[in-house]
């Protein structure tokens, strides 16, 4: 195992030997970590070597690949991001990894900080973490990429409700999606959602398994179906719009529900201690 760290001292180049610390490329088994201040902006292909680890320093300000090329790689162990330069555009293929984010350039201008590909070729990525920053999962502008993610959690560092923006888009695969800050859209859908603060919104048409609210906001845009909301806290409002919804099952106990009886149709409703209704 050898550490290889990017100095970009002759270009942007990744398949150059000279743009790295030790003056070769990373091979199979390496730990790769990027540094300095020179965006990689070509060799971005290097989906056929397997490295060991995969890291992004907080001190770094380059950007990586483009809107048009990923960076492809094929990441075995731990991939981690933390610069805020950027944007960085990055596909970790498809290998079951835990992904931890904790910081990207900010939201500006619907740009995000990190747009990542990943759960390709039929393994998921097991679990993505973003603790701060701007994360696009899947493909710029949806495309038609495809990528799979078993779990996805959105949490905060310092600020619960702005430390992080995530929007997951079509094409994305998520069984389970964890949320304890920030904001999150949601264009696709989702088995199990668990809610404890943040806001999250859903678009589109993906349907929803089960959707636990125990705390935060939501807005449910999508018209898929909701087969069981169960609301213990915080406010779900489903007046954001007119698109016809269904929840299949709605258990309410203490959350604030606000809904159009022409819009949303609830098929079995057990409410006991809810505070608003209407």
């Amino acid at each position: 195992m050898t550490v290889r760290y990017w100095t970009g001292a002759s270009s942007g180049a990744y398949n150059a030997g000279g743009n790295w610390e030790l003056g070769s490329v990373p091979v199979a088994n390496d730990d790769v970590v990027i540094q300095g201040s020179v965006s990689i902006t070509s060799g971005l292909n290097q989906s056929g070597i397997a490295i060991d680890t995969f890291t992004v320093l907080e001190s770094y300000t380059g950007a990586i690949g483009s809107v048009n090329e990923y960076l492809q790689l094929d990441v075995d162990d731990e991939f981690v991001y933390s610069s805020t330069g950027g944007p960085s555009y990055i596909d970790i293929a498809g290998n079951a990894i835990k992904p931890q984010i904790f910081n990207t350039k900010a939201f500006a201008g619907g740009d995000y900080g990190l747009y990542l590909k990943g759960g390709t070729g039929g393994t998921a990525v097991t679990s993505l973490t973003v603790h701060k920053g701007a994360v696009h999962v899947n493909e710029h502008g949806g495309g038609t990429n495809t990528s799979s993610f078993t779990t996805i959690n959105v949490g905060f560092v310092n600020n619960q409700s702005s430390d992080s923006k995530v929007l997951i888009t079509p094409g994305t695969t998520v069984t389970n999606l964890n949320i304890s800050g920030g904001e999150v859209e949601l264009q696709v859908a989702v088995g199990t959602i668990n809610m404890l603060a943040g806001v999250l919104t859903t678009t589109g048409s993906g349907a929803i398994t089960t959707l636990n609210l125990r705390g935060g906001t939501a807005y449910p845009k999508s018209n898929g179906v909701i087969t069981s909301l169960n609301a213990s806290d915080g406010t779900i409002d489903f007046t954001r719009d007119s698109t016809a919804k269904v929840v299949t099952n709605l258990n309410a106990d203490g959350a604030t529900i606000t809904f159009d009886k022409n819009i949303l149709t609830i098929t079995n409703l057990n409410a006991d201690g809810i505070r608003t209704i209407s």
